[in-house]
């Protein structure tokens, strides 16, 4: 009875975070700010495949990239195929990526979030469309700033929710 309300504590904080990842995606937000603005979905996309792989595995990336093109306005699976992949990446290498200290883990973020970011807009490059790289940049630190905060406010949770799991 215990595991079973653990287990769905578990769920309606995974559904909840990627429901308040959505909300602040959604946001209209003058021009100037979506430079800097961080990919909230990604990156709860990221956290929570590196934290529980079994939960939040390759299938729930490709829905929430098939999300995100949706929103984005892109072909479907330009996104999809960018975090199914991201997400690949982090189940490969998570043994690596835990040894890591907490400001590597942050650099690698950082890459995936660009690697997320980059791939549909080279898609796009190879139709002929010009795109600005600088932006990218400016919002997978920001990312990578947000998935720091982000572990820093659910390493409380994990202690108490997660025990089970470590």
């Amino acid at each position: 009875m215990i595991a079973v309300s653990t287990e769905i504590k578990i769920c309606l904080l995974i559904l909840a975070s990627f429901l308040m990842a959505l909300a602040l995606m959604l946001l209209h937000l003058p021009n100037w700010v979506k430079w800097i603005y961080p990919e909230w979905l990604v990156v709860m996309v990221l956290y929570w495949v590196f934290i529980m792989p079994y939960r939040v595995n390759i299938g729930i990336a490709w829905l929430v990239g098939f999300l995100l093109d949706i929103l984005y306005n892109t072909p479907v699976g330009e996104n999809a195929l960018a975090l199914v992949l991201a997400a690949y990446f982090i189940i490969a290498f998570s043994r690596k990526i835990n040894l890591l200290d907490f400001w590597k883990k942050a650099a690698v973020i950082f890459g995936l979030v660009v690697w997320c970011q980059l791939l549909p807009l080279l898609l796009s490059a190879c139709l002929g469309k010009h795109f600005n790289f600088w932006p990218i940049f400016s919002r997978a630190i920001m990312s990578a700033l947000v998935w720091l905060v982000i572990v820093l406010l659910f390493n409380y949770k994990r202690r108490s929710y997660f025990e089970s799991y470590y």
